[in-house]
């Protein structure tokens, strides 16, 4: 039911999203979207996982399409399988007048968050999610793009500790 629910919230925030791009997709301009945000469309494969140092054995895949009449990104990961299965559904769009990226993620564990970010220099993405309470950084997400690879290194903050996660994928 979690699920159902998770992914009619994000369609009625996105106004429907198209069919999963093809094996090979390569994104095109899109007018009205951030060139660079349209960096994240495709279907992209996991080859390389860590989570906090060890290797991550649930490998999850990840579709990224256009949405909102081609304004934003619609993404699904899912991993796992039966049981221990997860699904985050995302809506990832550009605020001009902050010239922010907002990802709003809600995913099957009931749990719904807003995460901000902007470009740096080099073109990375660098987005946040801050507590409710005090603000703080609770986990920092850095995407690198070269060419078809996507490097997303994440941190997770809690009680004064850090956990890393690394992932590499490849667009195909």
């Amino acid at each position: 039911m979690t699920r159902l629910v998770t992914v009619l919230v994000c369609l009625l925030l996105i106004g429907g999203a198209s069919a999963p791009p093809s094996p090979g997709y390569s994104p095109t301009a899109r007018p009205g979207l951030e060139p660079r945000l349209q960096r994240i469309i495709g279907r992209w494969y996991v080859t390389a996982s860590t989570f906090g140092g060890a290797p991550d054995t649930t490998i999850p895949t990840f579709v990224a399409t256009p949405a909102a009449l081609g304004r934003a990104v619609y993404s699904v990961r899912r991993q796992g399988a039966g049981a221990s299965s997860y699904e985050a559904n995302a809506i990832w769009a550009y605020d001009s007048a902050s010239s922010q990226i907002r990802v709003f993620e809600a995913n099957s564990a009931g749990v719904a968050e807003m995460h901000v970010g902007t470009f740096d220099g080099s073109g990375a993405l660098i987005l946040e999610l801050r507590s409710a309470a005090g603000g703080d950084v609770v986990q920092r997400r850095v995407f690198r793009w070269a060419g078809d690879t996507l490097h997303m290194g994440a941190q997770f903050i809690a009680a004064g500790r850090t956990t890393n996660h690394n992932v590499t994928l490849v667009r195909r």
